[in-house]
């Protein structure tokens, strides 16, 4: 066997286990992150993990692999370092739970590479708390419907990390979904199940043989049933 040969079989060894291109490090570059994860009234957020990942190419197909983490403390404060890759996407991934509520999810990636600096602030980062609702309707016809509601767990690109303390602010398109379906009326009622977030809105919009009808719906903390007669 060739010594080419002799490398390209132990590189399809080592992409069958792993991956055969290991993250690079440039330089040893470090990134601090850094912030304060708090929940919509601001009080702080305990045991919230942010990591950072970057894309590994792995047989046949890719994904994010952890580069470094941590987790906030009882103030909802997080700082670390972590190992700043020379190419491809970063992310940061903020995820977990404060004590028994759940908490929405977000992951944060720069997939061009685009960070001029050596820290990711976070800031006073704003978390709102997941809902798990049914939407129950009374429906005398098959009725088609969609339906747009906010992520629990959002996706946002971004190629300016100095923004990232105002995201609140920017105008977040992609953490909305919208689901299609049918309300079956072979029972008199049918039910939606959907996971969202409290203290968010819902559009429900329905079409009958004469036109369209929405529904705009308001979830709040202690509702977990809503009820439409229609």
């Amino acid at each position: 066997m060739s010594r080419i040969g002799y490398f390209f079989a132990l590189c399809l060894l080592a992409l069958l286990v792993r991956s055969c291109t290991p993250v690079s490090v440039a330089d040893n570059k470090r990134i601090l992150v850094q912030g304060r994860i708090v929940g919509e009234n601001g009080e702080p957020l305990e045991n919230i993990k942010i990591r950072t990942t970057t894309n590994v190419w792995r047989f046949l197909n890719s994904g994010l692999e952890t580069i470094s983490e941590g987790a906030t403390n009882e103030n909802g404060e997080i700082s670390f370092v972590s190992l700043d890759v020379d190419s491809g996407k970063i992310c940061l991934e903020i995820s977990g739970n404060s004590n028994s509520p759940q908490y929405q999810s977000f992951i944060i990636c720069d997939p061009a590479y685009s960070r001029k600096n050596t820290k990711f602030d976070l800031g006073d980062f704003k978390l709102k708390k997941v809902a798990d609702i049914m939407i129950i309707a009374s429906v005398q016809q098959d009725l088609g419907f969609s339906l747009k509601y906010q992520n629990a767990n959002s996706t946002l690109e971004i190629d300016n990390w100095d923004l990232l303390t105002e995201y609140d602010m920017l105008t977040l398109e992609d953490n909305y979904s919208e689901l299609f379906g049918t309300l079956e009326a072979q029972y008199g009622k049918d039910t939606i199940y959907l996971r969202t977030l409290q203290n968010s809105n819902i559009s429900l919009q329905l079409g009958y043989p004469e036109g369209e009808q929405i529904y705009d719906l308001e979830i709040n903390a202690e509702d977990t049933v809503y009820e439409i007669e229609l």
